[in-house]
């Protein structure tokens, strides 16, 4: 597992916006965009997807503090909260925390869709994003992925690429 983390704390120190496939770079695109003009945006999809990843853009680029509590944050113009339960009642939680904590804008990373009035944007992977993830595995992080089966589930292409890393070195 620490080469898991170990690619995962690179990926997260190294990535640019360059490193976004096109399903990712739209949604990176809609946030760039909305955020000047709403106070609550919504990014969701299934695990995997790269929410997260975006939001690690968003911090970088966009100079946003990256959470998953947001009660640590005080006094930002725009905050990306990760992982976040999306039930109605914890979503209506939110505008008073945002104002208890002098926050201006928040972008919510979530698995499903928040039931609520607010700016929502979905990110979903096809093969062309899955293509594009295996590339840049490769071009910046010297990673080959051996694995045929197709996931869309970017954490298992890593592991499944860990895993023939080591099946090529004779480690199981």
């Amino acid at each position: 597992m620490s080469q898991y983390i170990d690619i995962i704390n690179n990926i997260k120190e190294k990535s640019t916006p360059d490193w976004l496939t096109h399903s990712q770079r739209e949604a990176y695109t809609q946030i760039s965009v909305r955020y000047q003009t709403h106070k609550v945006i919504n990014l969701y999809g299934s695990e995997g997807v790269g929410k997260t990843f975006i939001g690690w853009i968003c911090c970088k680029e966009l100079n946003f503090p990256h959470t998953t509590d947001i009660s640590e944050i005080k006094n930002v113009e725009t905050v990306i909260l990760d992982n976040f339960q999306p039930s109605r009642s914890q979503s209506r939680s939110l505008r008073p925390l945002m104002l208890q904590n002098n926050i201006e804008r928040i972008i919510v990373l979530t698995r499903q869709k928040i039931p609520d009035d607010i700016i929502h944007i979905e990110l979903d992977l096809d093969m062309d994003d899955v293509r594009e993830f295996r590339h840049n595995l490769y071009m910046y992080l010297n990673i080959q992925y051996q694995d045929d089966v197709f996931h869309t589930n970017l954490h298992d292409m890593i592991i499944a690429s860990i895993k023939s890393l080591d099946v090529a070195r004779g480690i199981e």
